[in-house]
């Protein structure tokens, strides 16, 4: 089960990276030909808008979605449940509508109009939700990344076009334009999630409408929704609402505090600034909640009792590495963003939004953006497997320190904002004194999670390597002594100079980073150590394993795959990467390996020894060189000693041993 999980999550995060990258590139593209028509002013209510459609969204399904990823088994239980997001939705969209009416109201054309359309579209997006969440119950990531995909394009084309063809004809429709292509987000939503779920639905047995549930070890109220989950989410509810003011806070201040023209320029920065955060690291983020929810979840069935305890050790330690490797995922990408990022980021945007945005100082809060960027994806991942481990006694625990951080948040933008007056960028700080304080609670409660469960979680081994972290304190040095030296050839010049800086330092990263990006050499155990494969003992017998569970990539479905029938192949050739991206390749990599301990896993009270000598390895030293794999001798490896034994033997002393530490096959040879 859990080497499944790892397996289809690390597939369900490329499908929604390659899904991002591609939606995206469309969506920027066509972004900046809507740019050259519309003023900062009009951006800014736009995003007041946009601000009205999330929170309907939140407040309706957030606590609920954390909740039901929870649920490990029970499609229908989670489907009805999710009917709930539907009936909060009605009386939120109007409420809040109402509530922002009250304010002083821009006067932009079509503004009320506008706003009606944006509650319809979150009520259309919302009548989405049963489907997905059976999406998300079955790990069908390709459902989901077709109906972001198909959405997103149609969202972008609807604003853009009728925002061309109101220039074309004269008219100013205001932020009407907007509003119309978030009803055709939601609407494309709705019809590709019910279209690919229903013939799921039909195969596997459940309904995509309510359905009533009888069960003896469960109690559901109204013999629809489940007691346990609702209890839950209830709980989540009041952690969800703070989240939402730390995680909209910032719009919420720069609404109340600044004028529309700089409500426009931040908006833009903010866009541009996370256009890598949702690309690259919401996916992981999202799927890491479901895997690690999967990883640590408990079934809830007396008869899975037993084989749940058997496994809940390997799928805490598997949490651990995987959760690892993220982390120093993220922490190497953070340097490349902190040494680059301030430097590149005006020269970019006066590329691709001109100079008109660029005057408004929206170059300088991009800059400061990409201290921020780093600091919400490592927020992200973390927080992610809080709100998939947590219970609901440390659920209420987190929402008062988020209470608190929301404090400090506070405290930190009216110091910026009001005393300092840095603008928009004094806002970029505040949110980064805001995320390092979540960071630091979150990697907290994980070192006491795994240390509670007799795991280690080593907070240094997320680290870049002190050459790292001291060759991007240089870059930026780097990059100011150069300043102007290719300026004669234009905004082309400055491209190539921040590109030639910048290649040099990943190179040199890549370089001093070397360790943990050659998976084949050494990697992270259960237990927060390097190890290196596992090698066969020479005195070990032949073995048979047994078929190990893999995911198929057209139905993530469970099925039966390979089986090793003899000993010849080599670990290191069994564990090659095949992933097209970094982070499957890095949790992939680990998968294999664990994917062969689950196989002669018997026992939950085994040590990681002595399942090793079940299998016939020997436990190897603590790192194993790449060129030490390849001319290993017959005692470390034991391969071809073996094979010109059995070679020597029967060619009654005229064989000699082949391959790698033959020379047990010569001396087999002359004794026969």
């Amino acid at each position: 089960m859990s080497a499944n999980a790892v397996s289809a999550s690390a597939k369900g995060a490329s499908f929604l990276i390659l899904l991002q990258i591609g939606s995206r590139a469309l969506t920027f593209a066509l972004n900046q030909i809507l740019l050259r028509f519309l003023s900062p002013e009009l951006l800014g209510v736009n995003v007041q808008l946009e601000l009205y459609c999330i929170s309907v969204l939140y407040f309706a399904r957030e606590s609920l979605r954390v909740a039901l990823q929870r649920r490990a088994d029970g499609t229908q239980a989670v489907i009805n449940m999710s009917y709930l997001a539907i009936l909060a939705g009605l009386p939120l969209s109007y409420a809040l509508a109402e509530l922002y009416l009250q304010t002083e109201v821009p006067k932009v054309p079509f503004l009320v109009q506008s706003l009606r359309v944006y509650g319809v579209a979150a009520m259309v997006e919302l009548l989405a939700e049963p489907s997905f969440v059976a999406a998300q119950q079955k790990m069908l990531y390709k459902v989901r990344a077709g109906a972001e995909a198909a959405a997103t394009i149609m969202k972008t084309f609807a604003t853009v076009g009728l925002v061309v063809w109101a220039s074309r004809q004269g008219r100013d429709l205001g932020v009407l334009p907007f509003a119309v292509g978030q009803l055709a987000y939601a609407a494309s939503l709705l019809v590709v999630y019910s279209a690919r779920l229903v013939l799921v639905a039909k195969s596997e047995g459940f309904s995509l409408l309510p359905r009533a549930i009888r069960s003896k070890t469960e109690k559901f109220w109204l013999s629809l929704f489940s007691q346990p989950l609702l209890n839950l989410s209830l709980s989540l509810t009041v952690q969800s609402s703070i989240k939402y003011v730390l995680t909209q806070g910032d719009s919420l201040l720069i609404a109340s505090l600044a004028s529309l023209q700089d409500q426009g320029a931040y908006a833009l920065s903010s866009n541009y600034g996370g256009l890598i955060a949702r690309m690259l690291f919401q996916p992981i983020e999202e799927a890491s909640r479901n895997l690690f929810a999967k990883l640590c979840a408990s079934s809830p069935s007396k008869s899975e009792k037993i084989k749940e305890q058997q496994t809940s050790g390997d799928g805490i330690a598997q949490a651990n590495t995987t959760l690892t490797l993220i982390l120093k995922f993220y922490s190497l990408i953070s340097l490349v963003a902190f040494a680059a990022g301030p430097s590149a980021a005006p020269v970019l945007l006066s590329l691709v939004a001109g100079s008109r945005w660029s005057d408004t100082g929206a170059g300088e809060v991009l800059g400061c953006y990409c201290y921020y960027i780093p600091l919400l994806a490592l927020n992200g991942v973390s927080e992610a497997f809080v709100a998939a481990v947590a219970d609901n006694t440390q659920l209420y625990t987190q929402s008062i320190w988020m209470g608190g951080f929301f404090a400090a948040f506070a405290g930190s933008a009216y110091l910026f904002l009001r005393v300092l007056e840095m603008g928009a960028k004094g806002l970029v700080w505040a949110n980064c004194v805001n995320m390092g304080c979540r960071i630091l609670f979150n990697l907290s409660f994980v070192k006491n999670f795994f240390a509670k469960r007799g795991q280690a979680f080593d907070v240094t081994k997320i680290l870049p390597s002190a050459v790292s972290i001291a060759v991007a304190a240089v870059v930026p040095g780097i990059f100011k002594a150069t300043t102007g030296l290719l300026s004669r050839y234009g905004i082309i010049g400055e491209l190539a100079r921040i590109g030639a800086i910048t290649g040099v330092f990943v190179l040199v990263l890549a370089v001093s980073e070397r360790k943990f990006l050659d998976n084949d050499t050494t990697m992270l155990d259960a237990t927060g150590e390097p190890f290196a494969l596992p090698v066969r003992n020479p005195g070990a017998p032949e073995r048979h394993e047994e078929p190990v569970e893999q995911v198929n990539d057209a139905n993530d479905n469970h099925a039966a795959t390979q089986t090793s029938t003899n000993d010849a192949a080599a670990p290191e050739e069994a564990a090659q990467p095949t992933a097209n991206t970094a982070v499957e390749h890095v949790v992939r990599q680990w998968c294999i390996w664990h994917e062969r301990m689950v196989a002669t896993h018997n026992s939950e009270t085994c040590t990681r020894g002595q399942r090793l000598q079940a299998q016939g390895y020997t436990e190897p030293p603590p790192r194993i060189s790449r060129s030490a794999r390849r001319q290993g001798t017959a005692a470390t490896h034991g391969r071809g000693g073996s094979r010109g034994d059995r070679g020597g033997a029967r060619r009654g002393g005229r064989g000699r041993g082949r391959g790698r530490g033959g020379r047990g096959g010569n001396q087999q040879a002359a004794t026969t």
